[in-house]
């Protein structure tokens, strides 16, 4: 029977005998479920349904999906919502739907975090491994004492929570030490490793051993304090034998090896030995006025050869010992010569405009000028040692053409005795000081 060809009155009682099987047939689905319903209880309820049903099966469709009645096999109405599909299943995974899917833990009808079920719709607990809105950590479990507290909160000495492990807060006081731990009560009223810092400490870090930063005596340790502290090999940091780090220099001066720009390197760190504490050459003429040097550089008016301080030297308008004039200056022909000796004919050394010397003699006059064509002609014949073609002194021919050098036995122009390099005469025939 078709449903358009019954009465209204008909259509009324089908549609109540519809609801009917209905009613029982989700009784029968809720019995299934109760452990206490009786196998009878079911059969007498499946034949209420079946008969419910015959009108349905006689001429009207069973409910179907998207018809707005949640009927048998259908979890939702209407479909293609986003909670509800095209079969009339609930969608999984939408949450904030107000309905707990499989895949999630709690469903509040939102999708806001630090209410208790966060936006993903899973429990908001410490120990999930989910840094929560609430939380200051989240280290997967709910065991103190790893950094982060059961209750998801940070531990550490300071944090004015005594955490796991420790005996007080705040540290660095009196009754509290810097590890937070009660310090003996002995040192209470001050003392090192008390873990306060007293007026007479560098620094107390709760304890009295060594190479931690703060030594057993209460004392930074840090290179550069001047104190050998543990780790250290050398003070101060930052000399030619220790480096920034109080290690000692790898290549340094001192090693026995030269290494630029080192210009010596005796294996010692002393001046005076010829290779300075900086590994420098100690020689007079170096521009430098090393150890046991009076005066740089030598062999000036005022430095000997020596780089010793010359007291009394020509030119300084006063005659001194051993000098026979002294005019202010070093100048030749001037009548005082750069020796401050007297220049005149018959000194016994030819001075400026002289020729020869001694004077009256068969090859100079008394004038000084030659008469004779031997010495002085510029040819070396015995018994002459050199011939420069003149016969004046102090030019390295004397006027008897011998050799003028210091050393070799006679007093030469210039010089002032022999043999050089004695007590009483220096090595350039000068009278030692």
């Amino acid at each position: 029977m078709r449903p358009d060809t019954l009465s209204s009155g008909e259509r009324r009682v089908v549609a109540a005998r519809a609801l009917l099987g209905a009613s029982i047939a989700l009784h029968l689905l809720s019995a299934c479920k109760d452990d206490r319903t009786t196998l009878r209880e079911i059969q007498a309820l499946s034949v209420a349904s079946a008969d419910a049903g015959t009108d349905i099966r006689a001429g009207l469709s069973p409910p179907a999906c998207g018809d707005s009645v949640v009927g048998p096999g259908e979890d939702c109405e209407p479909p293609g919502t986003p909670s509800c599909n095209h079969e009339c299943r609930r969608s999984s995974g939408v949450c904030g739907d107000r309905v707990v899917d499989i895949d999630e833990q709690c469903e509040d009808g939102n999708t806001r975090s630090g209410d208790g079920c966060s936006r993903t719709c899973s429990w908001e607990v410490c120990g999930n491994g989910l840094r929560e809105a609430n939380e200051e950590c989240e280290d997967a479990n709910t065991e103190s004492g790893d950094g982060c507290s059961e209750s998801c909160l940070v531990e550490f000495c300071g944090n004015a929570r005594i955490d796991f492990g420790e005996a007080c807060e705040p540290p660095g006081i009196d009754s509290c030490n810097v590890r937070c731990q009660l310090p003996p009560a002995a040192s209470r009223q001050g003392g090192c490793g008390n873990g306060v810092q007293d007026a007479n400490e560098e620094c107390d870090d709760g304890n009295t051993l060594e190479a931690d930063g703060c030594s057993g005596g209460c004392e930074l340790e840090a290179c550069g304090n001047a104190r050998l502290d543990p780790g250290e090999l050398c003070e101060p940091p930052n000399t030619p034998v220790c480096d920034a780090r109080c290690f000692p220099r790898t290549q340094r001066c001192g090693d026995r090896l030269i290494q630029p720009p080192e210009q010596c390197d005796d294996g010692g760190l002393l001046d005076g030995d010829g290779c300075s504490a900086l590994c420098e050459l100690e020689v007079c003429g170096n521009s430098r006025l090393d150890l046991g040097e009076e005066c740089e550089p030598p062999s000036t008016a005022a430095c000997d050869a020596f780089c010793r301080r010359i007291t009394r030297f020509c030119g300084n308008r006063v005659i001194d010992d051993a000098e026979e004039c002294d005019d202010g200056n070093v100048l030749l022909g001037d009548g005082c010569d750069m020796r401050c000796e007297l220049e005149f004919c018959g000194n016994g050394r030819i001075d400026p405009g002289e020729e020869c010397e001694l004077p009256g003699t068969a090859v100079c006059s008394a004038s000084c000028r030659r008469t004779s064509s031997e010495c002085g002609d510029g040819s070396v014949e015995a018994p002459e040692e050199c011939d420069d073609g003149n016969t004046l002194e102090a030019d390295g021919c004397s006027g008897g053409c011998e050799l003028e050098i210091c050393g070799n036995g006679r007093i030469d122009a210039r010089e002032f005795c022999e043999p050089p390099d004695t007590p009483s005469c220096d090595a350039r025939c000068f009278p030692a000081q």
